[in-house]
């Protein structure tokens, strides 16, 4: 048997951009614990695209992803005693802890069992091991781990199903097996993805009542057909009601940035627990009142232990349904991430702003928030964007704002439950905007008439800039009868600034001028106007 590294066929990602090439390095040389494992299967895990991405802060390229490992023992430590060449294993998240094999430096956490969160543990890829080599995952041909953190996959269960199993399906089972979830209790899953449609099977097999709670309406038969008894749409106010209270645990799996956590918390029963396993890449906000009177928890949990880990994919045979990937993009057993991301799985991708679809709201209070503005919109589906511009050396708003919706059918609700609706006192006015949404507020003022003519630079292939390419603009808006002119702020706007400038100045025959001039042709630059007095009549003479 031999000891000495080996080198390893595998796709690396070298930067933020996500795309993975081939690339090869050196294992380290076998230890005595150690297994090394031909890669058969490697699931695609949120951690992965998070991670070589730089969601979550820049990863030290090259990064080999990949913690859903399944494979074929090939070599084996000589003091390695679970497994044998030629077993399949699967590896998770974490390929070493200490496990108190130093006495004279006792672990806590690996005393209790709990070696998932041990101080000197190493990621199965972008960690570190005590000898200073770094860890790669999966998307390759071959992996070196720790014996401990290679588990025996029970014939009954393929590889193809044991994969996401090793990370997925041991994240969102043990805090259901810490929390002693039963037959009788109600738990609720927010975020039915790659994490939510595993958690609902397990519950299923606890014996609990899954409860599903999505802001995608178009999801409730998927989800019903994998076990849910119960299906809640939150963008529906009247849903969200009924909703609230109902389940002793709530498992929330989503992570995208500015979630409604209070919301969140309000479907919690009191005394009940909201399990956080999801990790959005903002700060969570929750308000007290929903946690403290209420006597809600509120825990996180990441991976699961080794014992977490056996039981998750052991002796009980859980065999959750996932969805599957053909690999067509692989060479000797690596993972060709984005390739795969991209083409096969669009939903898991960042959402492309351009795709957006963009409403205009006008009359807003001056004092508004962003946050203010998302909540009160965020009932009608998921935002993408808000966007308030304010006025040049002031905090307070331009008196309109730009919300981005990610599906066209949430934004013309949206339309439908706003427009009108009176906010702090002021009627809102709401439509698509008929130009793209800028991204400083002396874009907006700075454009050149409707449908990007006079020198907008967003015109022609603007997807909203007027015109015959305006997406919503001109007769073919279902809902234009009810709008009002677009440009009703742009005037005001300008109609204040003249009233400035003529306030400034201390000549009443200027003050005249000005008044005289309103209505003069003003699409000439300024330069053009502010050249034209100093030139002079002619050239001077030379006698």
């Amino acid at each position: 048997m031999s000891t000495a590294p080996r080198t390893v066929n595998a796709f690396a990602a070298f930067d933020s951009t996500g795309e993975c090439k081939p690339w090869q390095y050196q294992t380290r040389p076998l230890g005595d614990e150690d297994v090394e494992i031909k890669i058969s299967h490697c699931g695609i895990c949120g951690t992965d695209l998070h991670t070589i991405d730089g969601g979550w802060g820049p990863a030290p390229y090259p990064c080999v992803a990949g913690h859903e490992i399944v494979g074929e023992v090939t070599l084996a430590g000589s003091s390695v005693k679970n497994l044998v060449v030629g077993d399949r294993v699967g590896v998770g998240a974490q390929v070493w802890a200490c496990l108190n094999r130093d006495p004279n430096d006792k672990c806590r956490d690996c005393g209790d069992g709990e070696d998932a969160v041990c101080d000197q543990g190493v990621w199965t890829y972008n960690g570190t091991y005590k000898d200073g080599a770094k860890s790669y995952g999966g998307y390759a041909d071959y992996v070196r781990v720790d014996s401990n953190y290679a588990f025996k996959i029970p014939d009954a269960i393929p590889s193809d199903v044991a994969a996401p199993l090793l990370c997925a399906g041991a994240t969102v089972f043990t805090p259901l097996k810490q929390e002693g979830v039963k037959a009788g209790d109600r738990v609720g899953v927010v975020g039915i993805g790659g994490l939510g449609h595993i958690a609902i099977q397990f519950i299923r097999a606890l014996g609990a009542t899954p409860v599903a709670f999505s802001r995608s309406a178009s999801k409730e038969k998927e989800i019903l057909s994998l076990g849910a008894k119960e299906f809640n749409n939150l963008t529906d106010p009247e849903q969200q009601k009924k909703a609230a209270g109902s389940v002793d645990f709530l498992v929330l799996t989503a992570d995208a940035n500015n979630m409604p956590y209070d919301l969140y918390m309000s479907l919690v029963r009191k005394r009940g627990t909201l399990i956080m396993v999801g990790v959005p890449n903002d700060q969570v906000k929750i308000t007290p009142w929903f946690l403290v009177p209420r006597a809600v928890r509120v825990r996180g949990s990441a991976i699961g232990s080794i014992q977490d880990i056996k039981d998750t994919c052991g002796e009980e045979k859980r065999s959750p349904d996932h969805p599957k990937l053909a690999d067509g993009k692989a060479e000797r057993g690596a993972r060709y991430v984005q390739p795969i991301r991209e083409e096969q799985l669009p939903a898991m991708a960042p959402p492309n702003v351009d795709s957006m679809f963009t409403l205009k709201v006008d009359n807003v209070p001056f004092q508004i928030g962003s946050d203010e503005l998302r909540d009160l919109f965020s009932k009608f589906g998921e935002i993408g964007d808000v966007y308030i511009p304010r006025a040049r050396g002031s905090n307070e708003s331009r008196g309109f704002a730009f919300v981005r919706f990610i599906e066209k059918r949430d934004a013309e609700d949206a339309i439908d439950g706003m427009e009108g609706q009176e906010f702090q006192g002021r009627d809102l006015r709401v439509q698509f905007a008929k130009q793209r949404r800028p991204d400083n507020p002396r874009e907006f003022y700075s454009r050149g008439g409707g449908g990007g003519n006079g020198g907008d630079r967003y015109g022609g292939g603007d997807r909203y800039g007027g015109g015959g390419g305006d997406r919503y603009g001109g007769g073919g808006d279902r809902k234009d009868s009810r709008r009002y002119d677009d440009r009703r702020d742009d005037r005001s706007y300008d109609d204040r600034r003249e009233d400035r400038s003529r306030r400034r100045s201390r000549s009443p025959d200027r003050r005249d001028r000005d008044r005289g001039s309103a209505g003069r042709d003003r699409s000439r630059s300024p330069r053009q106007r502010s050249r034209s007095p100093r030139r002079s009549a002619s050239p001077p003479r030379r006698d």
